[in-house]
């Protein structure tokens, strides 16, 4: 009985095992892939955090304009009196008289406020944050297109390569009764035992191959795990849509105007006309009102507390102040020029920027092409290299055909294979990349 129990319990924590292996199992898609990445992403994150940040210096700058108030208490002991010497024929005396001026312990409270009326450069600068905010969704927009890209990279190289694995797992097979037809006829008497040996080194340079395959798979699953915030422990298998979607390229604009890359050099332009006119401004005048309300008590011993009206005296005022800078060394023309010429630099930006991204779209087109007329041609080949297997294969059963010649069609139709696979993730970058420079590739 107790051995009974032994065994459920070992089935048991074997069913739990497994039950976590299933739960932990991931199979993903492109479009989930791509999702992930956009809600996990930890660089996508940090770019959101960064706009809550300048969110946030927006709402302290705008805080300026509502009235500023606050509270003070400031208590002082002189332990030595300030003193004015005044004329002695004032009191009808001759020579100078020291007159100490206040007492030994002085304590003000009171309440102290201002209110921004006109400052034209600061008026500007909440604009100019508003420019800022729109400069990050752009930079955020950049980077998501940019971890898109990435993602569907790894997606369909991670795809190709599992579908070159099964390549190489079907070539192994073959081989396989390759080798068991060569050690019937060996034992028959018909080849050589060489024979024999010779495909089973072939079989042995395949699985060799095929561990190298499944080394990079396991690089390109991990990079894929990164960019999609996945947890490295976990397990995740790739699985490609079928049918394959009609072609991106067919929908996108045959110029680069909506290039994202372009959108953040042009509100990159706006932000510097933006700074340049806060700088020229901040010549301005700059009107602000004050007020100030306080109790202020002077005694030459410290009995503040002991009540009585003559401890504290009450006062107040409230004014306007205009500050019209006038000279300050030249720095804020040195600022001026400084705008000025990042504002020519962001222009010659984007024109060196407009020409690189004009060649590149022609490049990535001619290359989609090319990749497209390569694809067909491929599959071409792999129709002829199967026919000529079969053909060989038949022949060396029938002692027409030599073992070389067989293990070389083979070798051509593995290859043919493996191209093709690789033709298909061309068309694939092609596309993707044509997206990418266009603008499209992130839809609306």
């Amino acid at each position: 009985m107790k051995k009974h129990r032994n065994i459920l319990g070992l089935l048991f924590l074997l069913g739990i095992s497994g039950l976590q292996a299933q739960v932990r199992t991931d199979t993903i898609s492109l479009e989930n892939a791509i999702q992930r990445s956009i809600t996990s992403n930890h660089q996508l994150l940090i770019s959101q955090l960064e706009k809550q940040k300048v969110l946030l210096q927006k709402k302290e700058l705008s805080s300026n304009r509502l009235p500023q108030v606050e509270a003070y208490s400031n208590l002082s002991h002189f332990y030595a009196i300030p003193k004015m010497v005044i004329p002695g024929e004032i009191f009808g005396l001759t020579g100078k008289i020291p007159v100490e001026l206040g007492t030994k312990y002085d304590w003000n409270s009171g309440l102290k406020f201002s209110q921004l009326i006109y400052n034209q450069s600061y008026f500007t600068s909440l604009k100019f944050f508003s420019e800022l905010l729109s400069l990050q969704d752009l930079s955020h927009q950049q980077l998501m297109e940019e971890i898109i890209y990435q993602t569907t990279t790894v997606f369909q190289l991670c795809i190709t390569i599992e579908q070159q694995i099964s390549v190489f797992d079907s070539t192994i097979h073959n081989m396989e009764r390759l080798k068991e037809i060569a050690q019937a006829q060996c034992d028959n008497g018909i080849v050589r035992k060489a024979d024999v040996e010779r495909v089973a080194i072939d079989i042995s340079k395949r699985e060799i191959e095929k561990l190298r395959m499944n080394e990079s798979y396991a690089q390109q699953l991990n990079l894929l795990k990164i960019l999609t915030g996945t947890d490295p422990e976990r397990q995740m298998y790739p699985v490609a849509e079928y049918p394959q979607k009609t072609s991106l390229l067919r929908s996108a604009p045959q110029d680069i105007r909506n290039s994202i890359e372009l959108k953040l050099l042009d509100k990159q332009k706006s932000a510097r006309q933006m700074e340049l006119k806060m700088e020229k401004q901040s010549r301005w005048p700059v009107l602000t009102a004050f007020g100030q309300h306080y109790y202020q008590g002077m005694r030459d011993q410290f009995d503040f507390l002991d009540g009585g009206d003559d401890r504290f005296f009450q006062s107040g005022m409230i004014g306007i102040q205009l500050q019209v800078p006038i000279f300050n060394g030249f720095a804020k023309l040195s600022r001026i020029h400084l705008k000025e010429a990042e504002l020519k630099q962001t222009d010659l930006k984007r024109e060196q920027a407009m020409m690189s991204l004009t060649a590149e779209y022609s490049e990535a087109v001619q290359r989609y092409h090319n990749s497209l007329s390569t694809l067909e041609m491929e599959q071409k080949n792999l129709e002829a290299a199967k026919i000529i297997y079969q053909t060989n294969l038949t022949g060396y059963k029938q002692q027409v055909v030599s073992l070389t010649d067989l293990i070389l069609s083979e070798y051509q139709l593995t290859k043919t294979r493996m191209e093709l696979f690789s033709a298909q993730f061309a068309v694939q970058q092609a596309e993707l990349t044509v997206r990418k420079i266009s603008g499209t590739l992130i839809k609306p």
